[in-house]
């Protein structure tokens, strides 16, 4: 099978300017790129897989241009975690490979709590630190990205938009996309978007804030493929007031592109700051 153009989906870096100005761009680029290394439970995915039957199907493709999301003048800060949920099932590869193009690709399932569980296929965590006396009502937002590849060339489902999270002192929710966050290319990647501020300002409430917050978010059932060139990710952005902290002005770009060189074809996304 011939393989097409790898378009997964990563974090740009932080761009420093006047007024310490942090702008954050999510991006497509060519690459294949895990945001975190995970330690690999071959066989902790309970024998389960996501499932696109009975839910609504979209097809053709829902792109987004990389737009100004939100900006704030604030005195704190922000941070960025997030994960991968699928790894290579340690098949060998030549030495030359730089991608998952020729891997196998299997799901990550790495929380103990939900081994056994067959609602859960995969599931993978980063730990989210934040300064002491920083409250939940300091929490400004976090938004919650997740993407994918469902199959070659396969209809996007509503099934896509929706992911378990868990923060600590809960347990796992369901978490969608609404349909105006949910993007995907036509070819069986897609992209989606939820707010889980609230979910996050209880969790930061629940911990003494004197000492501050270093605790582990769990996002499961990323819906991707076990299958070659496969890929399966989440990350989250929050932005938060911090009276120990600096004035800076921080700004959320994201969107949806397809960004791609093959060494056949390529094409480029060009946007204002």
């Amino acid at each position: 099978m011939q393989d097409k153009k790898v378009k997964s989906k990563t974090l740009a870096p932080l761009i420093p300017v006047k007024r310490l100005l942090r702008i954050l761009l999510f991006i497509t680029i060519g690459l294949s790129y895990n945001l975190y290394a995970a330690t690999a439970n071959y066989n902790g995915n309970n024998g389960g897989e996501y499932d696109n039957s009975n839910h609504k199907l979209y097809d053709t493709s829902n792109y987004k241009s990389f737009t100004l999301y939100r900006q704030n003048n604030i005195v704190g800060d922000m941070q960025i975690i997030g994960n991968s949920v699928m790894l290579d099932d340690g098949s060998c590869t030549p030495a030359t490979t730089n991608n998952n193009a020729v891997k196998n690709m299997t799901y990550a399932n790495e929380d103990p709590a939900v081994q056994g569980n067959k609602s859960f296929f995969n599931s993978t965590s980063a730990t989210l630190t934040i300064p002491p006396d920083v409250t939940g009502n300091d929490i400004l937002y976090a938004r919650l990205y997740w993407q994918g590849r469902t199959g070659w060339w396969e209809n996007m489902s509503s099934a896509d938009a929706t992911v378990k999270v868990k923060a600590y002192g809960s347990t796992y929710q369901d978490v969608s996309a609404k349909d105006t966050n949910f993007y995907w290319d036509g070819y069986g990647d897609y992209q989606a978007i939820a707010d889980v501020t609230s979910l996050i300002q209880k969790s930061v409430n629940d911990v003494n804030s004197t000492t501050g917050y270093s605790e582990p978010l769990w996002v499961a059932n990323v819906h991707a493929k076990r299958q070659p060139n496969g890929y399966g990710a989440w990350a989250m952005v929050i932005v938060y007031k911090d009276p120990n902290g600096t004035l800076r002005d921080i700004s959320v770009y994201d969107g949806y592109q397809n960004i791609y060189n093959d060494g056949q074809s390529s094409n480029s996304q060009t946007f204002t700051l």
